[in-house]
């Protein structure tokens, strides 16, 4: 990771978490964080990915990535 950036990750422990929760989770992290949401890097990756470029994923639990730019 660069090092203007920082990791955080959303762990979903229910399968059933709609789309709205979590984008209302993020919306409420950001406000906390007091961060523009238009400036935060989410990604979340398939749970049934396989490559071998992935390590350390966790197929069994659904996770975002929330990725924000450090104020330097």
């Amino acid at each position: 990771m660069p090092n203007d950036l920082e990791q955080n990750i959303i762990w979903i422990k229910n399968p059933f978490t709609s789309e709205i929760e979590v984008l209302e989770f993020i919306a409420k992290c950001a406000k906390y964080l007091n961060i523009d949401i238009n400036k935060l890097i989410l990604f979340e990756r398939p749970l049934k990915t396989t490559s071998l470029l992935v390590k350390g994923t966790f197929p069994a639990y659904r996770h975002i990535h929330f990725w924000i730019k450090k104020q330097l």
